[in-house]
């Protein structure tokens, strides 16, 4: 048989053996694509999956940074506040206190005289302090330790400069400014325009009852030596040149171990300070009823058993205070 003229069925077999050759060839190069697809996708999908960390990582780095920053910053913010605060209560301390040229017509004066109970603390959490802050007032604490109302007859100890009656000679001109130039707040006083004043605080007795000052003098209401007798004097000096002003009597504060003194008890000078008010028309202030002070408990309200601690004269500013306030806005 002449090989040239095949068979329609050899012709038929060699066309389904090239036909899955090709097949074969074309499913290998399909899968081969695909391999290199999934393999191009898989690189883009790494270099994504990496690029994201990398973001992630900016993004902690960022966060980090301005939390560092910021907690850098509060706490800088936290120092500067401190030291201001610190320079604020040193400069208290000192007895620098501004005195402000004009006050406002419609904002509250207050001038202090008195002793130690005042004058000890001059920091914000004194008395003044806590009273200005308080009545949103203008306070200016011209309280001298260590002296009293009344003029001593043995001034062993030289305060008589510095009294109320003294102070209430300088505060209505009768006097010169004669307090001594180691007090700072001899330049408070003679800073202070004392007529634009709304209320005088008169604070005294503690010292006149450790002195043994006598409480009266029956024969002379006037008598500068006797603790009535001073504080009478100091508010018709006052009430004479500025009659437009209150006048506020505060009581002597009750202390650990009170006895008695050749004129009485501590309660007779708080009764004297009561009945002055009363007899001159000013305003009266009672620290111990205010307070809550008894001779029994008076050492829980003292830092050293005589002078109030920081309680004890939050709540004595806050409810003078008050009385200040309750006088002021029913005018």
């Amino acid at each position: 048989m002449n090989e040239n003229n095949q068979s329609p069925k050899g012709a038929l077999s060699r066309s389904l053996i090239l036909f899955g050759v090709g097949f074969l060839c074309a499913l290998i190069l399909v899968f081969a694509i695909s391999a290199i697809s999934k393999n191009g996708k898989d690189k883009e999908i790494a270099a994504i999956e990496t690029e994201t960390e990398t973001i992630e990582e900016s993004t902690e780095t960022i966060t980090e940074t301005e939390t560092v920053a910021e907690t850098t910053t509060a706490v800088e913010t936290e120092t500067v506040i401190e030291t201001e605060t610190v320079t604020e209560t040193a400069e208290t301390e000192q007895g620098e206190q501004i005195v402000k040229d004009v006050v406002p017509d419609d904002a509250i004066q207050v001038v202090a005289f008195g002793d130690s109970i005042w004058d000890k603390h001059r920091d914000p959490s004194g008395i003044n302090g806590q009273l200005s802050m308080h009545c949103n007032a203008y306070v200016y604490n011209c309280a001298f330790g260590a002296t009293t109302a009344a003029l001593l007859e043995d001034d062993s100890e030289h305060t008589d400069d510095r009294t109320l009656t003294v102070l209430s000679d300088i505060a209505t001109g009768q006097a010169g400014n004669i307090i001594p130039d180691e007090y700072d707040v001899r330049d408070i006083i003679n800073k202070l325009t004392f007529s634009r004043t709304n209320y005088f605080v008169l604070a005294y007795g503690l010292n006149d009852f450790f002195e043994g000052v006598p409480i009266n003098n029956s024969y002379f209401n006037l008598d500068k030596t006797c603790y009535t007798g001073a504080l009478r004097y100091a508010v018709q000096n006052l009430k004479k040149a500025y009659p437009d002003c209150q006048i506020i009597i505060v009581s002597p504060t009750y202390y650990a171990n009170a006895s008695n003194n050749n004129y009485g008890s501590l309660d007779d000078y708080i009764k004297a300070a009561a009945g002055i008010a009363s007899e001159c028309g000013t305003m009266y202030y009672n620290p111990n009823t205010a307070i809550g002070i008894t001779p029994a408990n008076a050492a829980s309200f003292t830092e050293d058993g005589v002078h109030l601690n920081e309680a004890a004269r939050a709540k004595y500013a806050e409810t003078l205070g008050d009385l200040i306030l309750n006088d002021w806005n029913n005018k």
